[in-house]
């Protein structure tokens, strides 16, 4: 196998010589010599290199300060990628993240995400008013009203059309009014 000749200049290689009998017209430039060198590349850092020629792994780069990472960037086992939004907000400390719109979920098919914070969630950890979580409860109360409405509708609509009982209707009316009551339960005011 040939070796390689790396002359380089201010840390970065300028030239490569594979045949060892050229070696004479370097001069007094720096180089080095690997046995196995076909990984060097012009304009490469010769501290990227081990002693075989090798270049070194990026964390070990990183290790060594010769490879900086962007804010915005990770290293996922050897590969230097960007970071997800989940890593991103993972780094957020807790008052960041309480004070961001989004929360992490997770779930079967895309593991790990995030989503907008549900209004609960944002009354909770204060980035919704009063009113407006309350507005939000008075819009949920209001479509539920109006599911109960239609049942009390059909039903009354049945009776008319003598396809229930009185007593029937009466049994089931009693059942719409008890999810009225409950729905000002499930969803309370603050």
């Amino acid at each position: 196998m040939n070796k390689i000749i790396a002359i380089y200049d201010n840390n970065r290689i300028v030239k490569r010589i594979i045949d060892e009998s050229l070696l004479s017209t370097v001069g007094s430039q720096f180089y080095k010599i690997y046995p196995n060198g076909h990984s060097i590349g012009l304009g490469d850092n010769i501290d990227s290199f081990d002693e075989m020629g090798n270049r070194y792994s990026n964390s070990k780069l990183i290790e060594i300060g010769l490879l900086k990472l962007e804010e915005s960037q990770t290293l996922d086992g050897e590969v230097v990628r960007e970071k997800t939004e989940v890593e991103i907000y993972n780094e957020l400390s807790e008052l960041e993240k309480k004070q961001h719109n989004k929360t992490i979920d997770e779930n079967d098919e895309t593991g790990k995400y995030l989503r907008e914070k549900t209004i609960e969630e944002k009354y909770t950890d204060g980035l919704a008013t009063c009113d407006e979580y309350n507005n939000y409860i008075i819009e949920k109360r209001t479509s539920e009203y109006q599911k109960l409405d239609g049942q009390q509708i059909e039903l009354r609509r049945m009776l008319d059309l003598s396809l229930i009982t009185e007593s029937n209707y009466i049994e089931q009316l009693s059942e719409v009014q008890k999810q009225i009551e409950n729905i000002k339960v499930l969803y309370e005011k603050v």
